[in-house]
């Protein structure tokens, strides 16, 4: 059966280090995580983080034309990513990609979509997670969620429009608010 897997934010900060650990151990080199890391700290869908260059990057910000919405984002990049960042920046100095590869058949340009989905999918697989592109983007919604309990915040950050569309990216369920009334205390 094909077609679209739902995938879920991971909401432990456990299960998102053994996933990171993971995406190095299975794929030989930390490519995935951190890809995965970039995603989950920025929000940032994979089709606009697979094109970020070096050069798009200045100082701590970043400023990407999303392919989605049309809009552009300025955003201030998390202390994690600026790490990340200098790492792959003086292992592949010759790189204009954040996330070029190596291999002869596609050097120069940026892994694909479809690697990156693959590689999230197996290692997720392996938590005993349902794990896509949209996984750390949806884990930063949650994360954030669970942190301040704003839902406009969130909303601002994943560039939504409508506020249950952005509780069911977050995984917000009915089961969560029946347990949340199960809990009040007036």
């Amino acid at each position: 059966m094909g077609g679209f897997v739902k995938v879920e934010p991971i909401k432990t900060r456990e299960e998102i280090q053994i996933l990171r650990d993971l995406l190095i151990e299975m794929n030989g080199s930390p490519l995935y995580r951190d890809i995965f890391t970039f995603l989950s700290y920025t929000g940032f869908r994979i089709s606009d983080a697979l094109v970020v260059r070096y050069e798009d990057i200045r100082c701590d910000e970043l400023e990407v034309l999303e392919k989605k919405t049309g809009k552009y984002r300025l955003i201030r990049l998390h202390g994690e990513v600026l790490k990340m960042i200098a790492e792959r920046r003086e292992k592949h100095p010759h790189h204009n990609y954040l996330f070029e590869v190596e291999t002869n058949r596609a050097k120069g340009r940026p892994v694909s979509r479809q690697s990156v989905s693959k590689a999230f999918k197996n290692a997720g697989e392996r938590l005993g997670l349902r794990v896509g592109t949209h996984s750390g983007r949806k884990s930063l919604g949650y994360h954030i969620y669970q942190q301040n309990k704003d839902i406009g915040l969130v909303m601002k950050m994943l560039n939504h429009s409508n506020a249950a569309v952005t509780q069911a990216y977050i995984g917000i369920t009915d089961r969560d608010v029946e347990r949340a009334m199960m809990d009040v205390k007036l």
